[in-house]
């Protein structure tokens, strides 16, 4: 491991590798950490490979030390079992203010499609459509839920995160629940 950062929170410039095998951060085991950054100017290039409670993850993208920050990532895949969560296009984070802004943020989850536009943080100005997306994905993150179905629908979300406001339409097609 040879990883150096400089103004983290501020304008990140990251440079080096890190490799880390079976380890512990929060009470969460990671089988494996590689993480590799190239630093040129104001940004870094960064690749990331990770293992851990099922999941794997790789991704890679470009850190602008700018004000705001802003993350240009290239790619993104977590896989987990049979279900895949990807980026379907590049696309851009910015970082600020508590917050990050997407713009044009579209995830292929399994077979379908959610997108993202906007703000999320301590306040809240964001757009969400759901197109087929199977409601099996949802054992990734709570294996043996055992759902079945699709959605669809879309939201307008606004206000705070303690008290969001917003429009919502939702649609679940073939709706299945293990049985209790």
């Amino acid at each position: 491991t040879d990883m150096r950062v400089s103004d983290l929170y501020r304008r990140p410039i990251v440079d080096g590798h890190l490799s880390v095998d079976r380890a512990r951060f929060g009470g969460e085991d990671i089988s494996q950490i590689r993480l590799n950054a190239n630093a040129a100017g104001t940004a870094s290039a960064i690749t990331l490979t990770a293992r851990a409670r099922g999941f794997a993850i790789d991704a890679r993208g470009k850190l602008h030390a700018s004000s705001p920050v802003r993350l240009d990532l290239a790619a993104f895949t977590a896989r987990r079992g049979n279900h895949r969560i990807a980026l379907a296009h590049p696309t851009t984070l910015t970082f600020g203010d508590g917050g990050v802004e997407a713009k044009s943020l579209l995830l292929a989850l399994d077979r379908g499609r959610l997108a993202v536009d906007g703000r999320l943080g301590k306040t809240l100005d964001v757009s969400l459509k759901a197109q087929s997306v199977p409601l099996s994905v949802s054992e990734t993150v709570m294996p043996k839920l055992g759902l079945a179905g699709t959605l669809n629908g879309d939201a307008k979300i606004a206000g705070t995160a303690k008290a969001p406001t917003g429009t919502w339409r939702l649609r679940i097609d073939r709706l299945v629940t293990p049985q209790t």
